[in-house]
């Protein structure tokens, strides 16, 4: 429940910034804009960074020839790692771990389950 809350409020908060920019992922073949996707995924579900370094993540959505989501990011752990709103580029900022949380910004209310995923960063010391 805490993630879909979260993620709603990001949604509003860049659909009050005029944003909504989709970033970081993958086309779908020959997208068909009446197919809408039914679930998204990450292409990691860990990753390991050395402090200082930085990393995109790309997103798949499903059926792959749905219409691409706008999404919003979030870093559960910001003291560890962030990821920017916009084109979710995440940064290894101390050793820790962090959540690193993806949702299509879609939907109004908090997107269902199937249109977020999450992969678990750790960061090391260089």
């Amino acid at each position: 429940l805490m993630k879909k809350i979260v993620i709603f409020i990001l949604s509003l908060a860049m659909f009050s910034l005029g944003t909504g920019i989709m970033v970081s992922c993958k086309k779908n073949s020959d997208p068909d804009p009446e197919v809408t996707a039914t679930s998204l995924s990450l292409n990691k579900t860990s990753l390991r960074l050395t402090v200082g370094e930085t990393t995109t993540l790309d997103v798949t959505f499903h059926p792959n020839n749905s219409k691409p989501q706008r999404l919003g990011w979030e870093s559960r752990n910001p003291d560890v790692a962030t990821v920017d709103l916009l084109d979710g580029t995440i940064e290894a900022i101390r050793p820790g771990s962090a959540w690193i949380v993806v949702g299509s910004v879609d939907c109004i209310p908090p997107p269902p389950d199937e249109l977020m995923d999450s992969c678990l960063l750790t960061v090391v010391a260089t």
